[in-house]
């Protein structure tokens, strides 16, 4: 007599013990919105759906143009120099010299060709340190096209 509530005793308390749930009847719409959201095919259409989003945002950005500065920080040098006088003596001369020098970029893509267009300017600073002395200026200016020997762009 004893081991029949024993056994129900157990029959009811070890599927407590092991972590079984209950099962509890669902509607139809949760059913349909756990399956949405355990859903293979619907992990895979949302990953590609990202994927295809930043292919697109790729896209666009390669439709703007790149600039692009580059700089040297101002480098100063000084050295001396010996010069002989026409009485055999020696004299030294300082020197000193500061240069910097700068170059701006830009190239922009062209959408319906596949190549891309750019020019680029340079700037070179050398200026003697010794006051009223001349001042070296270089400026360039260049331009290129560029256009791969096959059309790769999307509309040949």
């Amino acid at each position: 007599m004893i081991k029949k509530p024993l056994a129900m005793l157990l029959s009811l308390l070890l599927p407590a013990l092991c972590g079984v749930a209950a099962a509890r009847p669902m509607t139809l719409d949760e059913a349909i919105a756990l399956a949405r959201v355990n859903s293979v095919d619907a992990a895979m259409a949302l990953n590609e759906l990202r994927a295809s989003y930043w292919q697109y945002r790729s896209y666009r950005a390669d439709l703007l143009p790149e600039l692009s500065f580059n700089a040297t920080t101002p480098s100063y040098s000084k050295r001396y120099s010996s010069y002989q006088n026409p009485d055999g003596s020696y004299n030294f001369v300082r020197s000193g010299n500061l240069e910097l020098s700068g170059s701006l970029t830009m190239k922009q893509n062209v959408w319906l060709t596949g190549g891309s267009v750019g020019g680029a300017d340079l700037l070179r600073l050398a200026a003697p340190a010794r006051p009223r002395s001349l001042l070296a200026l270089h400026v360039g200016a260049g331009g290129r096209y560029y256009q791969p020997a096959a059309l790769r762009g999307q509309h040949r």
